[in-house]
């Protein structure tokens, strides 16, 4: 079945190429789907992006340091007593490299274990630094080019925190597991710290105490980045593997309390824990006087529509809302049978919107009618699994920077049909994580963890009413059938929102049951290549080193060797 999807994927791609493409990249793409039926996918993928990896940062090195003069980077390293030899090849790497000048200063995070070094420690009375401070642990490896790296995100661009991508590194100083992550996400961060392992802060304009670092490590850098997002920040990120992580770091586990509680601090709400260890769901609050407008257009399948409608009555019951049936030219007896039943409830209508399907006009005619100031748009073949799935949407919509929030929705053998939506996916747009088991936590986790897409599926997708009408809501002179719904998250980006997905809402999705999905419009999938061109060729939500060609987070084996900073 695999080799089936691979394949299936392949010739769609090719369709949605443009056709200046070569006929080398062509090939390209092929072997891309090729290459994991005859490499062990794992081992190889990261032999070839340890070495190309560093090839790139040899070359991006060597422009960042005839571009930058000025002060060293101070680098800490915080000790947790694993032994000296750890230490000495975390100096090592220091040592060796071809980068900037560093001055290094060790945090000795055990206070009652003595250390011996002729390094300095960062004691008591010298509680305060300047400038651009990297951290990390004993044990890390840092990469030949990594403070002239940072040191020129620094500066170029007026970052005050940058961080970067990583692996690990297991006991033989084997190279393991790289993990690529999106630019800045605020939502994935609160859900899991993400950079808290590596990070440089630009501590120019403000002083930072260091004192509480030797603490609680962890938690206490963690309240350096929350001091930051108070100020007129700016967080980059650097799209390639800086340093290597070692495998086992029980403090940061250890942390995981103490991290809770500055969260918790942070956003002076509670905390709970997430759906994997070390992970967090912040509590937002959804105000008493919140209406939720729940607009469902169908056409007949009545079936499917009564176990929709159904869930929904089931799984909904401290929220105040309303149900909003648009049918759209249904001609079944079954149907209209129904739709006298439903229309006997309080809070349930049913309205007729007759002529050609235009989704985005039928969904603009039910916002109009809507009393409720938010909107919950559904397809009339999903059905609700879970009781907090609504208050897991409203708890992000109704948040003043939030746009549009989207669940996590599976087919009915429980394989996951949208966790998110990737912009350049396949060719112009797709979901991610697409067919993988739903039980799994999915590359770096992202299965289970709050974070930022670009765009959510339409098939279930909250926002406020307010926001919706701010961007003149779905398309319906363009987009009548293909990617309104991305549209829509990408006109809300555009203003200053950010697009939530969360693993706490959960409905299964029977796709395209009610109307069968047809070949794409020309018109629509050109619209959508041409408006929105920039985020189609990097979402910033996604990284350059993952393949657009597959929808499982795999590698990207053909990233040029030569891409400069950007």
């Amino acid at each position: 079945m695999r080799l089936l999807y691979l394949i299936s994927r392949f010739f769609i791609g090719l369709f949605q190429l443009d056709f200046k493409v070569t006929f080398v990249k062509a090939l390209r793409k092929i072997a891309l789907y090729l290459l994991p039926f005859y490499y062990e996918r794992h081992k190889y993928s990261v032999q070839r992006v340890v070495t190309r990896n560093e090839k790139r940062l040899k070359t991006l090195g060597e422009k960042s340091r005839k571009s930058i003069e000025g002060e060293t980077v101070s680098v800490f390293i915080v000790i947790h007593c694993r032994g000296g030899q750890y230490l000495q090849q975390t100096l090592d790497s220091i040592n060796q490299s071809n980068s900037k000048p560093v001055s290094i200063f060790l945090l000795n995070y055990r206070k009652n274990h003595e250390l011996k070094s002729d390094i300095p420690l960062f004691h008591d009375a010298t509680n305060s630094k300047k400038g651009i401070l990297l951290f990390m642990s004993e044990g890390d490896i840092l990469h030949h080019e990594a403070t002239s790296l940072i040191y020129s995100y620094v500066t170029r661009f007026s970052y005050t925190i940058v961080y970067s991508d990583t692996d690990f590194l297991d006991s033989t100083g084997k190279r393991l597991y790289p993990q690529y992550f999106p630019d800045w996400s605020p939502e994935l961060f609160y859900s899991r710290p993400y950079f808290l392992n590596f990070f440089a802060l630009n501590a120019t304009d403000f002083t930072i105490n260091l004192d509480k670092l030797t603490q609680s490590f962890y938690a206490e850098l963690l309240r350096v980045v929350f001091a930051v997002m108070k100020t007129n920040y700016k967080i980059g990120h650097i799209s390639e593997i800086l340093f290597s992580r070692l495998e086992e770091t029980p403090e940061y586990f250890d942390s995981h309390n103490a991290i809770k509680e500055v969260l918790s601090e942070h956003v002076s709400l509670p905390v709970d824990d997430g759906l994997i260890y070390k992970s967090y769901r912040v509590r937002y609050k959804v105000q008493d006087n919140t209406m939720v407008s729940i607009i469902i257009p169908t056409r007949d399948k009545v079936d499917f529509l009564r176990t929709c409608v159904d869930s929904v009555l089931r799984f909904t019951q401290t929220v105040s809302f309303e149900i909003i049936v648009v049918d759209n030219n249904s001609e079944e007896k079954d149907t209209f049978t129904y739709f006298e039943e439903i229309k006997k409830r309080d809070n349930v209508d049913v309205l007729s919107y007759p002529g050609d399907f235009n989704y985005s006009a039928i969904n603009n005619f039910a916002v109009q009618k809507a009393q409720g100031n938010v909107l919950l748009f559904l397809n009339n073949d999903v059905e609700v699994l879970n009781e907090e799935w609504i208050h897991a949407l409203l708890e992000h919509a109704t948040r003043k920077e939030i746009g549009a929030v989207g669940g996590l929705l599976l087919y009915p053998n429980q394989t996951v049909q949208h966790a998110g939506v990737v912009m350049g996916l396949n060719g112009l747009v797709d979901h991610i994580q697409r067919h993988e088991n739903s039980h799994d936590e999915g590359y770096c986790a992202y299965l289970k963890l709050i974070r930022n897409f670009s765009a959510v599926t339409g098939a279930c997708m909250m926002v406020e009413k307010s926001k919706f009408n701010r961007v003149n809501g779905f398309n319906e002179d363009t987009l009548h059938v293909e990617y309104n719904d991305v549209d829509l998250c990408l006109k809300l980006l555009q203003v200053g929102y950010r697009n939530v997905y969360t693993p706490f809402c959960k409905l299964i999705h029977h796709e395209f049951v009610s109307r069968k999905k047809a070949f794409e419009s020309t018109n629509e999938t050109e619209y959508l290549r041409s408006t929105w061109k920039a985020l189609i060729e990097h979402d910033p939500m996604f990284n350059k080193n993952l393949t657009l060609y597959s929808n499982c987070y795999d590698l990207n084996f053909f990233l040029n060797e030569d891409v400069g900073i950007k």
